[in-house]
């Protein structure tokens, strides 16, 4: 398939590329959030602050939809990182931990 339709196999290859760069930004952002969950332990705040969630949506669904993508992609896919974030943040020193394979 890759011979006989080389453009499909060349956007196929950016995508692979871009869907490694959005693994490697997820990496950083749980790294930092890990950071944050310590601070917040050591700091004894709330690891949960719906506010500030709020806010975030709320901007990120403006940015997104100024690049053409979905309200509700969006919606989604941050509840879904902020659900790891909080999760995360509960536990960072399990962010120490080597990863499963």
């Amino acid at each position: 398939m890759n011979d006989e339709h080389p453009e499909l196999s060349r956007l196929r290859q950016e995508i692979d590329k871009i869907d490694r760069k959005i693994i490697e930004n997820i990496a950083k952002r749980r790294q930092i959030s890990a950071k944050i969950g310590k601070y917040k332990h050591l700091n004894k705040l709330s690891i949960t602050q719906k506010k500030r969630e709020k806010e975030v949506l709320k901007e990120r669904i403006k940015d997104a939809e100024k690049k053409n993508i979905k309200k509700k992609l969006t919606r989604k896919l941050f509840r879904l990182i902020f659900r790891d974030s909080r999760k995360l943040q509960k536990h960072p020193s399990s962010f120490d931990k080597k990863p499963k394979n």
